[in-house]
């Protein structure tokens, strides 16, 4: 046996080992009172891979969130615009897990930190990663409280919990008990799909949708009932997902596609390879599938070869029904075995037939792509203004692009200068591995305002929502984008506007009263730190929630104080262009 195929072996048997274990003593639950979780391992999540488990807590901040089993912290962590506050564990099995999004870190843990600048940050809210010293690392016990349930980084309140090792990532769900959990299977079609001109399904050289109902047991089958004639190839896509109790949709732990009991495709959500977490277009739909799960859409078959481990089978057109390879008037048996993390299982089931007959080739030619994966090509607007440059890790599936100066997209505003013309990049595409670079060039004199003016994505009617270049010493513009759309060149003016979020000056409040600012800008935008402010004559603190695109004033305390207070408050875009000096009077009463 070779060398590296022993080491697999040997792997393989380490984990199933240490995986039976773990079904016998699983973790602890890491919420306290509520089980319940509200998103899996591996399911779709805007164009990449979720990492991690989600858990319910209850809509609440401050629930105790426990630790899964026995270990040290290691670090601590707050990343504002992504896992937020967050714990990390390594537990004596050797697996590291992360716990996120947590309001406050545990007393206990917090009464290690030695670092007075760690602590000033964890204070103001700010980012920082704290790695314990290895002599003073926290212990904790399974089941014993690390922190609090909380909103911070992205999403509501919800706790985020990872478990790795090195870059592999683990579905915890194999480590917990989930037969504790309420759930079913939900298929919503199977869809199959004419991949050439030459592949027909029932005659037709289009698509079809397969609705499924209960037969007996966990089966269900096709309900038209009859068998459907295909020719050429003809790929799988299947729409379904988990759905618990409460009527959250899950993403599903395994699915098997088999012809006549023979396996042709496998996705599995055992772990997942973290430099893989983008690769979510070789197993998901992206166009259609959706983080609730409305759908989520998982492709059968390879549009393209693929390292992705979690596919049995990832050379370019496996799983992939080739009806040539099948025998003339005979039935096969289509099956397709859905898995969830509670090990619920449902099988989809239809009869195909081998198609004979002769058909002319359809007219409905796609275009010939332009753009390949692991080859460098260059697209330029036929002003030669507008550059594309695609590199070899530029996408994960070939396709056509195409940049043009569009005419139809118009937008005038006093404050917005518009200085080049309106650039569509087509298609509207979401399979972008490392992204291309997008390089835009003006004229020297058709720039008078270098320091407000910037390359900006605009929105179908040509509003500016988001700037992606500020201009270079060259006056060119150069973005690395992982998306098309419409671009143009602006001198932005336009100042924010900013005000007091539902309270109205001069009123009375009570002491728990929380005061969030909010802000719009149509221009070069704004940041966290885009709002500025005095209370009562000091400098006032604001914290940014990107969820609800709103900034709380949390510093100093003194704002929350019986008694009368003035906030002076402004906001400062990204170019620099201000808002005018607003101000918020209130009276705290006992």
């Amino acid at each position: 046996m070779p060398k590296i195929l022993s080491y697999k072996c040997k792997f393989l048997y380490s984990f199933l080992i240490f995986s039976f274990s773990l079904i016998a003593n699983p973790y602890h639950w890491p919420v306290q009172g509520s089980k319940v979780i509200t998103g899996t391992f591996g399911e779709f999540r805007r164009y990449s891979f979720h990492m991690g488990t989600d858990f319910a807590t209850e809509g609440k901040e401050g629930i105790p969130i426990l630790a899964l089993t026995h270990g040290k912290v290691i670090k601590l962590q707050s990343y504002r615009y992504s896992i937020g506050n967050a714990v990390w564990l390594e537990h004596e099995d050797g697996l590291i897990s992360r716990y996120g999004h947590l309001q406050r870190f545990s007393e206990s843990i917090l009464n290690f930190i030695t670092n007075e600048e760690i602590k000033q940050k964890i204070f103001f809210r700010q980012d920082f990663e704290y790695i314990f010293p290895a002599q003073s690392q926290p212990k904790l016990m399974a089941g014993e409280i690390l922190g609090y349930s909380g909103k911070t980084g992205l999403g509501p309140a919800h706790l985020h919990v990872d478990l790795f090792q090195g870059e592999t990532y683990y579905n915890l769900a194999d480590f917990l008990d989930t037969s504790i959990l309420e759930t079913q299977i939900v298929p919503n079609y199977v869809e199959l799909v004419v991949l050439n001109n030459e592949s027909f399904i029932n005659g037709e050289n289009k698509n079809l949708k397969i609705k499924f109902e209960p037969s007996y047991s966990n089966f269900y089958i096709d309900a038209e009932r009859v068998p459907i004639f295909l020719q050429g190839k003809i790929g799988i896509k299947v729409a379904a997902s988990e759905v618990t109790k409460s009527g959250n949709r899950l993403g599903l732990k395994n699915i098997v596609l088999k012809v006549n009991e023979a396996l042709l495709q496998e996705i599995d959500f055992t772990k997942i390879y973290k430099p893989h977490v983008l690769h979510s277009c070789f197993i998901f739909d992206n166009y259609k599938s959706n983080m609730n799960g409305k759908p989520f859409l998982y492709y059968l078959y390879n549009r393209e070869n693929s390292d992705l481990e979690n596919l049995r089978f990832s050379k370019k057109e496996s799983g992939i029904l080739n009806l040539e390879k099948l025998e003339e008037n005979s039935n096969y048996l289509i099956q397709i075995e859905l898995t969830g993390i509670t090990k619920n299982k449902i099988i989809l089931s239809f009869k195909i037939i081998k198609d004979t007959k002769p058909y002319s080739k359809s007219q409905n030619l796609n275009i010939s792509p332009n753009v390949f994966p692991n080859v460098e090509t260059k697209i330029t607007s036929s002003d030669q203004k507008a550059k594309l440059l695609f590199t070899k890790n530029s996408i994960f599936i070939e396709n056509y692009f195409s940049v043009f100066a569009n005419e139809s997209i118009q937008f005038e505003h006093p404050n917005l200068n518009y200085l080049s013309k309106v650039y569509t990049i087509l298609p509207d595409y979401r399979e972008f591995k490392h992204g291309y670079i997008f390089n835009f060039s003006l004229d020297q004199n058709q720039i008078l305002n270098p320091e407000k003016t910037g390359l900006f994505l605009l929105n179908s009617n040509g509003v500016p929502y988001k700037l992606v270049s500020k201009i270079q010493k060259d006056f060119s513009f150069v973005a690395n984008l992982n998306y098309t759309g419409s671009f143009a060149v602006l001198e932005d003016n336009a100042p924010p506007k900013v005000w007091v979020y539902k309270l109205k000056s001069g009123k009375k409040y009570k002491s728990d009263i929380s005061i969030f600012m909010k802000a719009e800008d149509l221009g070069s935008g704004l940041d966290e730190e885009s709002i500025f402010g005095n209370i009562d004559g000091e400098k006032a603190y604001f914290d940014y929630d990107p969820d609800l695109q709103k900034w709380e004033l949390f510093y100093p305390e003194t704002y929350k104080q019986e008694g009368r207070h003035i906030l002076e408050y402004w906001a400062k875009d990204k170019f620099g262009n201000e808002s005018m000096k607003e101000i918020f009077e209130y009276i705290i009463e006992k």
